[in-house]
This record gives C-alpha cells, structure tokens and sequence, in this order.
C-alpha cells in the first residue's frame, strides 16, 4: 500500500477542497484532512491539509506550483 505525503496546507477548508478538486481533475487522487475541524468553527486557525499518494505527490506539487505561477501578475505589463 502506498502511503500519503502531505503537499498542501491551509487554514482553509475551502481552499483545500479546491486544491484537491484541481488535482483530481488532472488525475491526481488527493485526501483533505482536518477539514472538521474548520467546519467545527476553527477556520483560520486550524490546519487543513491535502495529502496524495507517495508516487503522485512530486507531479501534483509540480502543477501547483505551475499553477501559482500562471496566477501571478506579469511583472513584464505595460499597465500603469
């Protein structure tokens, strides 16, 4: 059995459900854990992580972070 490497963490529920539906939707299973406790009134404050099996955990950090970047501002705008 494969065992899970943590590749996300949050003091958002939401936020990690919506890690983990990017990932899926790329063919990455991911888990969300500790999302009952943000649901249980600790959002903010406590961690809510997202966890993919150990041979997937590099590729899904990989389209994270591919997916930060294609987030950012162009630092190369003309805009004022």
């Amino acid at each position: 059995m494969s065992k899970l490497i943590r590749i996300y963490s949050s003091t958002s529920a939401t936020e990690a459900h919506i890690i983990r539906n990017f990932l899926e939707e790329r063919g990455i299973q991911a888990r969300v854990s500790g999302d009952g406790l943000a649901h249980a009134g600790l959002q903010g404050v406590a961690n809510v992580e997202v966890y993919a099996f150990e041979e997937d955990a590099a590729e899904a950090q990989r389209l994270l972070a591919e997916d930060l970047v294609n987030e950012e501002p162009n630092s190369n705008s003309d805009q004022v």
